[in-house]
């Protein structure tokens, strides 16, 4: 059995279980990886390229048949918390402990034997964070933070402003937040995505505010000519910045 505690946090207060896994795949070691950004350029040659700049874990916990109907419960309310986390130990010296995300929009157990006495949990996960290096020991030397679905209304001819850590990229759950950045201190990369129909682009020189920094967006081409955009008619992008320390 693999050691395992689930953290997660709602409504402000902070619940964590411990588990004994049948596994844990992907935390300690390279066994999956989602690679980012996931473009690939078809080449009017026939060939094809990628703009790889990092990668994050994906980490399965197997859970077994969860006997107790509170620990499933709780499994149910980690799986909708949007400010979770993984803690675990595994080949590594001391525990660690990983941000994820759940991706999928449904989740559905398997039971064991066919009945209601062998309900098992196998949850993958994706963690939060984007790393350049294994993540332990701490070798990277660029850092990717990323949030989701941010509603952007601005256009080349009117870009809008964001700043980290306001409004629409400020973290709603949870503590975490973008980290002080100092514009002196990183070469800092945008990536935007995932869309099908539309390009963003950073538009402008970053500004210094505060510890936070700021920047402009604009909408490469007008998605309202375009059938689509996202799933509630709107135009949403994830904004990751790419943080890679000066020398």
């Amino acid at each position: 059995m693999e050691a395992v505690t689930v953290k997660y946090k709602n409504s402000g207060t902070v619940y964590s279980q411990a588990f004994g896994a049948l596994s844990v795949r992907g935390f300690d070691n390279p066994d999956k990886v989602s690679l980012f950004p996931p473009i690939l350029y078809d080449k009017i040659d026939g060939s094809k390229e990628t703009a790889f700049k990092g990668f994050r874990r994906i980490i399965t916990v197997d859970l077994g048949v969860v006997s107790s109907r509170d620990n499933r419960k709780l499994v149910q309310s980690f799986l909708d918390s949007n400010d979770k986390f993984i803690l675990f130990k595994g080949e590594e010296t001391e525990i660690r402990q990983a941000r994820v995300v759940f991706e999928n929009g449904e989740y559905e157990n398997e039971w064991k034997w066919d009945t209601n006495l062998g309900r098992s949990f196998s949850l993958e996960l994706i963690e939060n964070s984007i790393h350049t290096r294994w993540p332990w020991p701490p070798s990277d030397t660029m850092i990717g933070y990323s949030i989701n679905n941010v509603l952007l209304i601005g256009t080349q001819e009117a870009p809008e402003y964001f700043v980290t850590n306001v409004d629409k990229l400020l973290y709603r759950f949870g503590t975490t937040g973008w980290p002080d950045i100092n514009i002196d201190d990183y070469n800092i990369t945008f990536v935007f995505g995932p869309y099908s129909n539309f390009t963003v682009n950073q538009v402008g020189a970053i500004d210094q505010v505060g510890t936070n920094i700021g920047f402009y967006l604009a909408m490469g081409s007008n998605p309202m000519a375009i059938s689509g955009g996202t799933y509630d008619g709107q135009i949403r992008t994830d904004v990751t910045i790419l943080l890679d320390p000066k020398i």
